[in-house]
């Protein structure tokens, strides 16, 4: 493969990426997990610009504050079970985006380790599914799940 046809594939990767109704993110393995990165689709999903939600750029609030806060704490714990396990994770849980509405999202992440060692952070996509979820709209189910 020639230089110019891999930076080509990127860059139709990264294209084909942005137009896709979903959210590629990083979160750090700090404390709060905060979010590090969001992917275009964040704006198309909550309404928020992705340096609104961003930790290190959000001056009033940041993609876990728009989280529903029982479903956060869920979400916190599913993460922590996988860092522990050096394994992916699989969550469902509900936001708020910009205009009040309630929307569900999946976020599948995977634990990213340093030098194979030390876990660093979680990178992964959160995808919209609340037309799957809209019979559940009202109820308090969660899914989390760690293969």
């Amino acid at each position: 493969m020639t230089p110019d046809f891999a930076l080509n594939s990127e860059l139709q990767a990264a294209k084909c990426l942005q137009s896709l109704p979903c959210i590629v993110f990083a979160r750090n393995l700090d404390g709060d997990r905060s979010v590090v990165s969001l992917s275009d689709g964040c704006f198309l999903l909550t309404e928020y610009l992705p340096d609104e939600l961003c930790s290190q750029y959000a001056s009033k609030s940041s993609f876990n504050q728009i989280i529903y806060p029982e479903d956060w704490i869920e979400l916190l714990s599913c993460i922590e079970l996988a860092a522990l396990k050096s394994q992916s994770y699989s969550a469902e849980y509900r936001v708020q985006t910009k205009s009040g509405a309630q929307k569900w999202f999946l976020e599948q992440g995977t634990i990213i380790a340093a030098d194979g060692l030390q876990l660093q952070r979680i990178e992964g996509i959160i995808v919209d599914i609340s037309v799957q979820n809209r019979p559940n709209l009202n109820c308090n189910a969660m899914h989390f799940s760690i293969p």
